[in-house]
C-alpha cells in the first residue's frame, strides 16, 4: 500500500510538471539588473582597446568604464581614455554620459541623434551594441 502510495504521489509531480521548462527562467527585472558594471573587452579584446591609431600621432585608447545602471531606466557610462605614442601616455580623460533606456525583458535600447545602441543582460553580464552611423559597430561587454 505504501509502494502504491508513493507511485501516485510520484506520478502526480510529474504530471504538474510536465510542459515546464526547467531552464527557461523569467526575465530579469530592471531592479535585479541594476547595479555596477565593469568594462571588459570591446569587440571581443581585452583593455586597453585602441579606438583609433593614428600611426606616428598616437594611437586613442580605451582604458577602462564603468557602466552603472538602475531600475528607473537610467544608465550612467563613464569612460578613461588615453592618447600614446609608444608606451608615453600623451594625455588622459574621463567623460560621462547618461542614457535613458527602454526595458524589453532582457533587452533594452535607447535612441539618440548619434544612432541606436542596444544592450542585452545575461546573468551577470551586460553586451551592448553601438550603431552610431558613420563609425564601426562596437560591442562592448559589462560585467558586475
Amino acid at each position: 500500500m505504501k509502494r502504491a502510495l508513493f507511485i501516485a504521489f510520484a506520478t502526480a509531480a510529474l504530471l504538474a510538471c510536465k510542459g515546464k521548462d526547467s531552464a527557461t527562467a523569467p526575465a530579469p527585472t530592471p531592479d535585479v539588473i541594476a547595479g555596477l558594471y565593469d568594462l571588459k573587452t570591446i569587440n571581443g579584446s581585452a583593455l586597453p582597446y585602441t579606438v583609433l591609431d593614428q600611426g606616428a600621432s598616437g594611437k586613442l585608447q580605451v582604458r577602462v568604464a564603468s557602466l552603472t545602471i538602475n531600475a528607473s531606466g537610467i544608465a550612467t557610462s563613464s569612460t578613461t581614455t588615453r592618447l600614446v605614442s609608444g608606451i608615453t601616455t600623451l594625455s588622459e580623460q574621463t567623460d560621462s554620459k547618461q542614457l535613458t533606456f527602454v526595458w524589453n525583458g532582457t533587452k533594452w535600447a535607447t535612441t539618440n541623434a548619434s544612432g541606436t545602441t542596444t544592450g542585452s543582460v545575461s546573468g551577470t553580464s551586460v553586451t551592448i551594441v553601438d550603431n552610431t552611423p558613420g563609425n564601426p559597430q562596437l560591442t562592448f561587454v559589462y560585467s558586475k
